[in-house]
């Protein structure tokens, strides 16, 4: 089947025939126009679509010029000829052209990919696929890899390493494995999982963009800024000029640590309180710094919850409760209408229930009910009270007794 089309100008009629052949001929293969993958340069199949959105994908983004072979779409891995890189047919230009556009793209495009199984099963079968036929030392996923480390490790930028990938393409033999973009590079390491941190850096490699210096746009150091300058020397304000990535170690460390076996076991009971005491006591080593003095009470210890009941404030809630109850003051009374209410629902204290009359409820007056005279003597004992320095002395400027 003719692919030349795959190469042409998305806005020529070679094109538009093109695709409409292979729209064609993935529905006849496939027997479904609802999930078929979509070859374009953002989804590389692996996203499934129906026709009409896969026809507006490849018209606006582009068809994967790597996809050669045709196997999502029905064709046999040896029906194509035209699988592997044909230099003749294709001198590195029109795919140097297509992969800049690439570069340009935003991160946010490549997606996550690692909780589809259908997306990881096929980076799985990558892992066994040859990198080139007959070659039993590198895997098209190893092979990768490695290469990847190399771009890390001496700092190539991604045009560069896309070359390279383009380079050995062509050096290898026919049918190779070999992404041909930093992009289907990227896609195939996201697919598996390899979560990274962005974070922009100063291209002087002086500081990275995070915490103090997270919100400048200038070095602090070399002066130099922050934002990617275009070709008419203006700065592209949010497109970094430098962005570096970080592999967080603790996602790697968690994989390792399992073995990939269901666990059955029961989890482990918790310490109480005395078993916690006796290996602070009795440890070989300092585990903290500090010892809660609560522990020098004999009762500390058989505690189940440390610091259940916050003592401090509810000592001061419940004063100010019984306080502002037995003097009725505003806002504080806890002697209300709901609290009468409750007793009627429970059925108890009957004698205290609210009593309705024509148009007025009225509360019969409890034990905690004080006369007038009697308020101005709990007042009076406040006023005159009389405490160490610093311990409450100014009670009794609180303390009025005309109100």
């Amino acid at each position: 089947m003719d692919k030349s089309w795959m190469h042409s100008d998305r806005r020529s009629k070679a094109y538009e025939f093109g695709v409409e052949a292979f729209l064609n001929f993935a529905v006849e293969n496939l027997l479904t126009t609802t999930h078929i993958r979509c070859p374009c340069v953002k989804c590389v199949n692996l996203k499934l679509f129906g026709v009409g959105i896969i026809r507006d994908h490849v018209y606006f983004n582009g068809i994967d010029q790597s996809y050669k072979n045709w196997t999502f779409h029905g064709e046999p891995w040896e029906a194509t000829t035209n699988a592997s890189r044909n230099v003749g047919e294709d001198d590195g230009h029109s795919r140097y052209n297509f992969v800049s556009e690439e570069i340009d793209m935003d991160d946010n495009d490549f997606g996550d990919f690692g909780s589809d199984p259908y997306e990881f099963a096929n980076v799985i079968g990558d892992g066994d696929q040859p990198v080139y036929p007959g070659c039993r030392k590198y895997t098209k996923l190893s092979a990768l890899v490695k290469l990847y480390n190399l771009k890390a490790k001496h700092g190539m930028s991604d045009v560069c390493f896309t070359e390279l990938l383009i380079l050995q393409g062509d050096l290898l033999p026919e049918g190779n494995t070999i992404p041909t973009s930093m992009y289907e590079a990227k896609k195939t390491l996201c697919a598996l999982g390899l979560s990274y941190e962005k974070m922009h850096a100063c291209p002087n490699d002086c500081i990275l963009y995070r915490k103090e210096y997270e919100d400048s746009t200038n070095c602090p150091t070399c002066g130099i800024s922050r934002w990617k300058e275009g070709k008419d020397s203006i700065l592209k304000e949010g497109v970094p000029a430098k962005v570096v990535w970080y592999f967080p170690p603790i996602p790697r460390r968690q994989r390792a640590a399992f073995n990939g076996k269901p666990e059955y076991g029961i989890p482990p009971e918790p310490l109480t309180g005395e078993e916690v005491l006796h290996m602070v006591e009795n440890g070989d080593r300092v585990c903290w710094k500090k010892k809660s003095i609560f522990f020098d009470l004999e009762y500390w210890k058989y505690l189940p919850v440390r610091h259940a009941l916050d003592v401090m404030h509810i000592e001061k809630n419940v004063c100010d409760s019984i306080i502002g109850t037995l003097l009725e003051i505003p806002g504080k009374n806890k002697d209300g209408i709901a609290a009468r209410l409750d007793l009627l629902n429970m059925g108890v204290k009957t004698d205290l229930q609210p009593e309705y009359g024509g148009r007025r409820t009225r509360l019969p007056p409890g034990p905690w009910n004080l006369s007038r005279a009697e308020k101005r003597e709990v007042c009076n004992s406040f006023y005159g009270m009389k405490v160490p320095e610093g311990y409450s002395s100014n009670i009794k400027n609180l303390v009025s007794l005309q109100d």
